[in-house]
């Protein structure tokens, strides 16, 4: 059973989302002072906490700021009565991991919940692995490279700030379709998101194919929201392949797990010649030989293609439904 704080001063908030929470099994503490909360944030073990920001004695940012700074990193959904993008950015900066805006939904809050629990359970079991794989090993990986279509244009269009705010949207609505589809979240660089598999995980029920298009279906289901929030609906492109990698962690004073190999490279390159062919999802030869695709997707042959940085050649193949 897992426990929530919620630290609100608006007590007909509080125990509406106290009674709600409670229906679905989670052990509730709340309070309505901001400097008590964050002591009992800090005393007792949360497995998320619920964070408002007008709050008596200490704000929801100085607690969320001074939080992380003490080294606790349990996932914290902010709620605002403020609808400035800037208050709703600095949120996020200073440790918040998504953040809501009054008035809200309570089915729409409990759905953010679940899905910062299953983030918070994903970090965990990493953390873990990775200390029994401190030391370097080999595996073989599929790795998806997964790039927003036209994102400098539309960088430029919304601004930094709301552009900010697009790209935290489009990767929290991806989290669940890569989830569901045994996917890991390797890296987001800018506007692109790079998942992995072990082999076996990735060529199960094509899940590295799955994946992709309950992606697209995710981003369908929410358009209204980027049409009203942004004025445009996310388009993207990806690219597939898998080969051996070594993984491990470096750093010292900043440890990171990462994935070496030529395999990175491949994928990322041939996500990139998505635009050259017009489609939305390439895949190499040497991945497609291992999976059963099914009817309802149309395999197409590219050709047998000269990637940039690569002296030698691989067979692309588009993948549509069907």
């Amino acid at each position: 059973m897992k426990n929530i704080l919620i630290i609100e001063d608006d007590l007909a908030i509080a125990k509406g989302i106290q009674i709600s929470l409670k229906e679905d099994s989670f052990n509730i503490d709340s309070e309505s002072d901001g400097l008590k909360g964050y002591t009992l944030a800090l005393k007792n073990s949360f497995d998320l906490i619920i964070l408002d920001v007008m709050l008596p004695n200490k704000n929801g940012f100085d607690i969320c700021r001074d939080l992380r700074e003490k080294g606790l990193f349990t996932p914290i959904l902010m709620l605002t009565s403020k609808t400035e993008e800037i208050d709703k950015v600095l949120g996020l900066e200073v440790g918040a991991d998504d953040y809501m805006t009054k008035p809200f939904g309570l089915n729409e809050l409990k759905a953010r919940i679940r899905a910062l629990l299953r983030r918070a359970e994903i970090f965990s079991k990493k953390h873990i692995d990775s200390e029994i794989k401190f030391k370097p090993k080999e595996e073989v990986r599929i790795f998806m490279f997964l790039d927003m279509k036209s994102s400098t244009t539309i960088a430029e269009r919304l601004g930094h700030f709301k552009y900010y705010n697009l790209l935290n949207d489009f990767f929290f609505d991806v989290t669940d379709p890569i989830i569901q589809s045994k996917g890991e979240i390797y890296q987001y660089v800018g506007d692109e998101i790079v998942v992995s598999w072990l082999l076996g995980d990735g060529i199960q029920n094509i899940n590295c194919i799955e994946c992709f298009f309950k992606i697209v279906e995710s981003i369908k289901k929410f358009s209204e929201k980027y049409e009203k929030q942004y004025g445009v609906i996310p388009e993207f492109k990806a690219g597939l392949h898998y080969g051996i990698v070594t993984t491990g962690e470096i750093g010292v004073k900043k440890r990171e797990m990462v994935y070496t190999g030529d395999v990175l490279n491949t994928a990322s390159r041939i996500q990139e010649l998505c635009n050259n062919y017009n489609e939305k999802l390439l895949i190499s030869k040497t991945l497609l030989d291992h999976l059963s695709i099914h009817d309802k997707y149309k395999v197409n042959k590219i050709g047998e293609i000269s990637l940039r940085g690569r002296k030698s050649t691989e067979i692309l193949f588009s993948i549509n439904k069907s």
